[in-house]
């Protein structure tokens, strides 16, 4: 049995959504790009040093990665479940470390926004890329046929 179409549509927005602002901000710290300065991810290390994280160069690097790559890959629907998961653990780490203190609302700064991006990514944990997505198209199970097995 086929989903519905809307269901169909229930991941497609979601992914497309968070790949965007993914591919945008993984560009600014990855490369430089949409007017941001190449040190985002040295001042990023630093921020995440100042956590007392080992390995805080590498974090800062795999924070870019999962942000520009998993924006792409989300966008394309390819391995979405990884790529969401990863996306998730980075916005909750953000909303906990950076944006907790200055509270609950995004125009002061808080935990509000990626709170919420993280949650969307979550979703796609659970549902996966849907039906418009490489996902599907690659790792798809056949359908079981119905009916008695042949002896």
């Amino acid at each position: 049995m086929a989903a519905p179409v809307g269901a169909n549509w229930g991941t497609l927005i979601p992914r497309f959504l968070l790949g965007i602002v993914f591919v945008y901000h993984g560009g600014q710290k990855l490369f430089g790009l949409f007017g941001a300065e190449p040190e985002e991810t040295r001042r990023m290390a630093e921020t995440i040093a100042g956590w007392g994280w080992p390995a805080a160069t590498v974090l800062g690097y795999g924070v870019g990665v999962t942000e520009f790559f998993g924006g792409a890959c989300l966008l394309a629907g390819l391995f979405t479940r990884f790529w969401a998961l990863g996306i998730a653990v980075v916005m909750l780490v953000g909303a906990w470390k950076v944006h907790l203190p200055h509270g609950f609302s995004v125009a002061k700064g808080g935990w509000e926004y990626p709170f919420v991006l993280a949650v969307l990514a979550l979703s796609l944990v659970v549902q996966g890329g849907g039906a418009f997505s490489l996902d599907e198209t690659f790792f798809r199970k056949p359908a079981k046929k119905e009916g008695k097995p042949n002896p």
